[in-house]
């Protein structure tokens, strides 16, 4: 059966294992002072959140989320890290991990929740039963220019889709 409760100062070894996984697995880069800086802002009891999720006592996966208010909605969840272990996958532990955090923020007040992913995740098979997918929604994110001329800006499309997983 899977435990699921609050990352605590004592799982910062087990956490940051899985978060660097995570990491090689998305072929990201991250410094050491990312992580202790993510590390801190999980447990300091302020905007994000953190979880993990146990198979025998052994800290087998990771989710990272905040809430926030809507403009059109009550409040919403933004599901910004899932994680599993490879060697316990499809064993309930992300569906576990997924009902825990919407069950979560029902009961905060905040009853949407929501995630994106690379349209080729793995995940994907899970997150089309559980979620919904907003098929057409592409994710920008504001580049800044760094020409002479400083304020230039454009969009890049990211390509992922909000709806269909978590990164």
């Amino acid at each position: 059966m899977v435990e699921i409760d609050f990352i605590t100062e004592s799982d910062r070894a087990e956490w940051e294992a899985l978060a660097r996984g995570k990491d090689t697995y998305f072929d990201v880069e991250r410094t050491d002072a990312d992580y202790e800086r993510t590390w801190r802002r999980l447990i300091d009891g302020g905007q994000v959140h953190g979880i993990a999720a146990r198979l025998d006592g052994e800290m087998v996966g990771i989710a990272h989320y905040l809430f926030h208010a809507s403009v059109w909605y009550s409040g919403k969840c933004y599901l910004a890290d899932l994680y599993v272990d490879e060697k316990v996958r499809r064993r309930g532990v992300a569906t576990a991990v997924l009902d825990w955090v919407a069950r979560e923020a029902r009961d905060r007040g905040f009853p949407g929740l929501y995630w994106n992913t690379l349209e080729d995740a793995p995940a994907r098979a899970l997150y089309d039963k559980v979620g919904r997918f907003h098929d057409g929604l592409i994710y920008y994110s504001y580049r800044r220019s760094l020409s002479a001329g400083g304020g230039a800006a454009s969009g890049t499309a990211a390509g992922s889709t909000v709806g269909g997983g978590a990164s």
